[in-house]
């Protein structure tokens, strides 16, 4: 259960919301003064985690992009392309409105499990792998250089890592033969060596 929290401000409240002019507004646990109550340790921070990641690919101004409870401009979200049919949708909707540059506001919600403590807790389903590959395809539709500028560096580093660590030493034409000439006779004519 989620409760949108009217006292945290005047940004909370229906009619601030409409006066904000907001395309997309978004109920957040994740922002300040946003609260999460009796949600499994595993859930939380995998919640967390997804959020983390879809917030630095989506200029990291955002806590909570995938919070299925949200409010939208109906004429806005009419002319949206949306391709995703899941849960996907909602992380689709954000980066497109992010491409039109449309207002996104975010407000303080609880989320609430104490009701599903009943419930036993399962294991990793196949619909919770699924959310997770989904969201790391959403933030390579945010930004897809993060994920070739990290593997990038990593080569990079271990490059001036094996570059520092091997002496430079004068490179030669012949590998075979090394002038025998003495210090003052240098450089050597350009045919010095017999054996090529």
């Amino acid at each position: 259960m989620l409760h949108i929290a009217p006292s945290c401000g005047s940004a909370s409240s229906p009619g601030a919301i409409v006066e904000s002019r907001a395309k997309v507004v978004i109920a957040s646990p994740y922002v300040k003064d946003g609260k999460v109550t009796a949600v499994p340790w595993f859930r939380e921070k995998m919640s967390r985690w997804a959020n983390k990641l879809l917030s630095m690919s989506a200029n990291g101004h955002l806590s909570t992009l995938t919070g299925m409870v949200r409010a939208y401009d109906t004429v806005f979200l009419h002319k949206l392309n949306l391709k995703a049919w899941d849960f996907e949708i909602d992380t689709e909707i954000i980066y497109k409105a992010q491409i039109l540059r449309a207002r996104i506001v975010e407000v303080p919600a609880h989320l609430d499990w104490t009701d599903r403590l009943e419930v036993p807790e399962r294991g990793l389903s196949i619909r919770v792998l699924r959310g997770i590959l989904g969201q790391g395809f959403s933030s390579f539709l945010f930004r897809p250089f993060i994920y070739f500028i990290v593997p990038g560096l990593t080569v990079l580093v271990v490059a001036l890592f094996s570059l520092a660590g091997r002496p430079i030493t004068p490179s030669t034409k012949c590998s075979t033969c090394r002038p025998a000439l003495p210090r003052t006779a240098w450089p050597p004519s350009s045919n010095w060596c017999r054996h090529g």
